[in-house]
């Protein structure tokens, strides 16, 4: 997989460069397989995005509605990242 990461019951996403709409549909793909191998936490890698766009932010609200928020955290988010999760009252996904 390319964007996500097995480790035990965690998939760790991370998305290098633009987190934009074109990349969505292949990204739900990896997480439902990540879901099929028993993974129940999600970890959100910000370390190599540089943008993202509102639909990567409504994608990772879907997969946050889905794994309930002790399950969900985000890290390393950075620069204009950082902006888009402020503006829209997010930070408490850092973690």
């Amino acid at each position: 997989m390319k964007y996500v990461t097995i480790d035990g019951d965690t998939m760790i996403l991370s998305v290098p460069g633009n987190y934009k709409f074109s990349l969505t549909k292949a990204i739900d793909s990896e997480v439902q397989t990540a879901y099929q191998s028993g993974c129940a936490k999600v970890v959100v890698d910000f370390n190599n995005t540089v943008t993202m766009d509102s639909a990567s932010l409504r994608q990772l609200t879907k997969i946050y509605r889905q794994v309930k928020s002790e399950n969900f955290s985000a890290k390393n988010a950075h620069g204009l990242v950082l902006a888009v999760l402020r503006q829209n009252d997010l930070e408490s996904w850092l973690r």
